[in-house]
């Protein structure tokens, strides 16, 4: 057998004797066959029609009924491609050989060579013909599958792939975003017709970079471009393309392989983002200078009622009515004061510029104080305050003792404010601790009018509050207890509130502090000795509002010291250029010249007169912000005191500058 499959044969024959001598040849070589057998050449091109290719090999008499078999041939050719024809001719001719070959026929045989022998010769190379042409045809379908593929991933890609000829200045391939892209009907695939539309400042380099020449040793480096273009439209795109090299001819990189993307909507996200960033520092800067002349604008007549009101109370002249009406006055402006700071503080937490300090003090001592402000206002409302220490909590602890009263007295004021019958009481107890920390739980309880438990959810919310009208009743700008919330947190403790409408409500918190040591206390001895330290000290004060250097001069002229006043800082730097002092209390928001450039100036004389000793500067001001403390000690002030001021902390500053210029 020649081969498993069957032979579908077309013979076109007019002698039925051939025909049968074909078909017995067949069947001697043991060839398998279904054949179909014609006279006439059109019957044959009909039966061709319509057999939709499913032959595998057709022989053709030369001398056929009113035609040449190569005449048909010439006809079928074209539609049967790969399928072997041979002619079959009377006898031997070479040059009939030769025209039957030229005509495209796969061989000629004569009926004398039609038997069996020859025809195994014959069909054997048939069957190998149609194999080979079988597996070139699969090859080739398979080759043009994958180049539909290739020819679809580049076109459909949204990045341009593009192949660039150094030596002829022209982009050799290119796919379809390219045009896409750009739009536009002039050809850019040479290099002078993508100079045409690129932008001045950019034209120069794209140019030196692809007329450059690139050393073979760089043909597998990356190099990375990023070039504009102006499309249809007159717009500037922007393309970052990765190349690298792609042909190598008489030791020369010649071409280049690119893959550019378009990253237009990306520049203009980052320009956006900038832009809004710069924004958002404008803001942020706009903010914090409004917050800081808030602060300066609230805080400086808050210094003189604050101060001007104890100094009137240390007098202990007043008494009755009086009295009280003093304590009144100094009960507003703290709560003022409370108020004033529960905003700065949140715009601090929310810049996350919220500082706490790590000191080492007594939480009986800071309880007792705190006792007594809250009692008062307990009393004031006619309820019962307690503070209860567990015996078990060491007496000294470490951490920001400033930011657990004011937790407190945020939570423990509300307490107070929303209960108009009855107690509250802070039970403060310990959760755990070691020989190094613990952590402390403060349960503040009252029997006030209690909280919905829609509103609970949100008590910690800025401006939130349990009722609409919480604020025309109670007052306050219901920031506190988020405030108080993000202090517990920033400190690594929690807080959680449980409560029942008509009952009361009980916040708990939680705080982990260090152990401390213990603390000497200051005692009215040792401040009457400070007192004796700074008497007949020399102070400038530079300040420019009229009731703050009243509190001053009250206030210096207690402790005997002596002072001149300046009323902006170029009075500032002329006292201090004409007279000699011991310290200066330097306001920062002055006329003419502010605080800063009033101490450049007093520095500036200093350096000019070589001085070995320079002068002690305090900032004393109402801009309260961390950043400013930070600031002004950066622009040559040695210390920081926010208004309004502690008159102890004050004589501390002033006691230690005495002490520091004997040594």
């Amino acid at each position: 057998m020649i081969s498993d499959k069957k032979f579908n044969i077309l013979l076109v024959d007019d002698d039925e004797i051939d025909v049968m001598s074909f078909e017995r040849s067949l069947k001697r070589a043991e060839i398998d066959y279904k054949l179909d057998s014609f006279v006439y050449s059109a019957d044959a091109i009909s039966f061709l029609d319509k057999s939709n290719g499913n032959i595998d090999c057709v022989f053709l008499d030369y001398m056929l009924p009113k035609t040449t078999g190569l005449e048909l041939l010439e006809k079928i050719k074209p539609s049967l491609k790969e399928v072997p024809i041979i002619i079959i001719t009377s006898h031997g001719d070479e040059r009939l050989a030769v025209d039957i070959m030229k005509a495209g026929a796969f061989d000629y045989i004569t009926k004398n060579d039609v038997n069996a022998d020859n025809f195994k010769k014959l069909f054997h190379s048939i069957d190998r013909h149609n194999s080979i042409s079988n597996r070139s045809e699969v090859a080739e379908q398979e080759l043009e599958t994958q180049r539909n593929f290739i020819n679809k991933v580049t076109s459909q890609t949204p990045a341009v792939i593009y192949v660039y000829d150094i030596p002829l200045k022209k982009f050799i391939y290119i796919n379809n975003p390219w045009s896409s892209v750009l739009g536009h009907k002039a050809s850019t695939n040479t290099l002078a017709g993508l100079l045409k539309f690129s932008s001045e400042e950019n034209k120069e380099s794209l140019n030196k970079h692809f007329s450059r020449d690139i050393e073979p040793t760089n043909y597998n480096k990356e190099v990375a471009l990023e070039f504009y273009l102006k499309n249809a439209k007159d717009k500037e795109v922007c393309f970052k393309s990765i190349e690298k090299g792609f042909k190598i001819e008489n030791g020369v990189i010649t071409q280049l392989l690119g893959i550019a993307t378009d990253v237009t909507s990306h520049k203009e996200y980052e320009k956006e983002i900038s832009l809004q960033k710069t924004n958002a520092l404008r803001a942020a800067s706009a903010k914090s200078e409004f917050l800081s002349n808030m602060s300066h604008e609230i805080r400086t007549p808050m210094n003189a009622i604050i101060g001007l009101t104890n100094i009137l109370l240390d007098n202990k002249e007043f008494e009755g009515q009086n009295l009280e009406n003093l304590n009144s006055i100094k009960y507003s402006a703290e709560n003022l004061l409370i108020i004033i700071n529960d905003i700065l503080d949140l715009s601090k937490i929310e810049s996350g510029k919220l500082n706490f300090e790590s000191l080492n003090f007594s939480l009986h001592d800071k309880m007792d104080v705190f006792y007594k402000i809250m009692e008062f206002k307990a009393s004031d409302k006619g309820l019962d305050f307690s503070v209860n220490i567990d015996e078990k909590i060491p007496k000294f602890l470490i951490g920001d003792p400033y930011r657990l009263n004011q937790i407190l007295i945020n939570v423990a004021g509300n307490a107070i404010k929303f209960t108009d019958t009855g107690s509250v009481s802070v039970d403060i107890s310990c959760a755990n601790h070691s020989n190094k920390n613990g952590v402390l739980k403060f349960a503040i309880k009252d029997t006030g009018i209690g909280i919905p438990k829609n509103a609970l959810k949100k008590i910690f919310e800025s401006y939130s509050q349990a009722y609409t009208n919480t604020t025309r009743l109670f007052g306050g700008t219901g920031l506190g207890l988020t405030i108080t919330k993000k202090l517990v947190e920033h400190q690594k403790g929690s807080i959680s509130v449980k409560s029942e409408l008509g009952v009361g409500s009980e916040f708990t918190i939680y705080l982990p502090f260090m152990l401390g040591k213990e603390i000497v206390k200051t005692t009215d001895e040792s401040i009457k000795q400070n007192v004796d330290i700074v008497k007949g000290m020399h102070v400038l004060i530079a300040e420019d509002n009229k009731v703050n250097q009243l509190v001053l001069k009250l206030v210096l002229k207690g402790w005997g010291c002596k002072f001149d006043i300046a009323n902006n800082g170029e009075e500032a730097v002329e006292s201090f250029s004409k007279n000699k002092y011991d310290i200066v209390l330097m306001d920062l928001q002055m006329p003419i010249l502010n605080g800063y450039q009033a101490t450049e100036g007093i520095r500036e004389i200093e350096q000019n007169n070589n001085s070995k000793n320079p002068i002690y500067i305090v900032a004393l001001t109402a801009d309260a912000f961390p950043e400013t403390k930070q600031n002004v000690l950066i622009k040559g002030f040695n210390d920081f005191l926010a208004k309004p001021f502690n008159s102890e902390d004050l004589l501390l500053i002033l006691s230690s500058v005495v002490e520091n210029n004997k040594q």
